[in-house]
């Protein structure tokens, strides 16, 4: 890890640090923006991820030799030829190649993820359908799963699905004797789902700019709502919501302020839809999306209203003067057994329709 040899972990000072032609600061910013440089790759040896080809001690050691570089103009890795000249590019690379890899591994990890969501669905569907007698006694157990799936917690998640996997695995031993081969199997892919939720949690799903969840997360999201609401046979609303004229808000008033009716309109989201089953994200772009768990047509339409009103209220200001927004609205309900694809097709299709009809409103679209 970063901190080995003569690189001590907290705030590395050089007092007099080596010049080198190119280096166009000099005394006292020079030094503070050497630190600073050091300091961040220490924090990218402390908290990487594997990648392909490199493990994360090597990762540490690579940051640590540019950390000695760019402090004591030591020679960069891969080589042992001393400089007088601080290889800007040479980091550059190194920097890029490591979050470029590091990007990778996360995809990988969350494709993994889906593939074990579908499969655990799957053989769930497999174990309680077709045999009545039983299913009624499994039905209460999956109630209970159905909840901690929709948990926040992953610590909640992990005790209640093997809880409710070992009591799925003592009825179903009742009636049939020889399905005790398959539940431990399903017992050990529960077991590799929640340890993959719980990596792909700490792996980030967040938008950087909202704090809202980003596409990803809510795309992942929208799977499990369809396989395991239509498996319920629950009800659930998918709103997407756009900011109009979003292009004229940048062009007359610069992209900080765009970026601020951003971030105002995701805090009122979270306002509006404050259950623990109201799913709110970043689609992309000025574009929001809202899942609704347990929600009929009628209320979600009650609850975009109020969403549109409350947006007609609000004010960003800039110097002596404010301004206002609006937005539009498209909103469909899942049909039984639709696609998450489709479901979303067909809100954003209801969001453009919105737009069309003169913008500030919802459209439901047609099932």
């Amino acid at each position: 890890m970063f901190g080995r040899g003569s690189i001590k972990p907290g705030k590395v000072t050089v007092s007099t640090p080596p010049s080198a032609p190119g280096d166009d600061l000099g005394g006292e910013d020079l030094t503070v923006g050497l630190d600073v440089i050091a300091a961040m790759l220490r924090l990218v040896s402390t908290h990487t991820l594997p990648i392909e080809g490199l493990e994360p001690a090597q990762i540490a050691d690579q940051c640590e030799a540019w950390a000695r570089h760019v402090l004591l103009l030591a020679p960069p890795p891969g080589t042992s030829t001393p400089t007088k000249r601080r290889n800007w590019n040479g980091l550059r690379r190194f920097f890029t190649e490591i979050r470029e890899g590091e990007a990778t591994t996360v995809n990988r990890s969350i494709a993994g993820l889906r593939d074990t969501i579908w499969d655990f669905i799957q053989r769930l569907n497999n174990v309680i359908v077709g045999d009545n007698e039983v299913d009624g006694r499994v039905r209460g157990q999956l109630d209970t799963l159905k909840k901690a799936a929709e948990s926040n917690s992953p610590d909640e998640l992990r005790r209640a699905a093997l809880g409710v996997v070992t009591a799925v695995t003592v009825l179903l031993e009742e009636r049939k004797r020889a399905q005790a081969t398959h539940l431990q199997e399903l017992a050990g892919r529960v077991k590799q789902l929640t340890a993959e939720l719980d990596e792909a949690r700490r792996q980030g799903a967040q938008d950087p700019l909202t704090k809202l969840f980003n596409r990803g997360a809510f795309d992942d999201y929208v799977k499990r709502v369809v396989a395991l609401d239509g498996l319920f046979g629950k009800a659930a609303c998918l709103l997407m919501v756009d900011v109009d004229n979003f292009k004229r808000v940048n062009d007359d008033y610069g992209h900080p302020t765009g970026d601020e009716v951003l971030r105002k309109l995701g805090d009122a989201l979270v306002r509006c839809f404050p259950r623990n089953g109201d799913f709110v994200a970043r689609y992309g772009g000025e574009e929001f999306a809202i899942v609704l768990r347990d929600t009929r047509m009628g209320d979600a339409r009650m609850l975009a209203g109020r969403l549109l009103t409350s947006i007609r209220k609000m004010q960003i200001k800039r110097g002596e003067t404010s301004f206002g927004f609006t937005v539009s609205a498209g909103l469909a309900e899942l049909r039984q057994g639709e696609s998450g694809t489709s479901w979303i097709e067909r809100a954003d299709r209801a969001l453009y329709e919105a737009k069309r009809a003169g913008r500030d409103r919802t459209v439901e679209a047609q099932n």
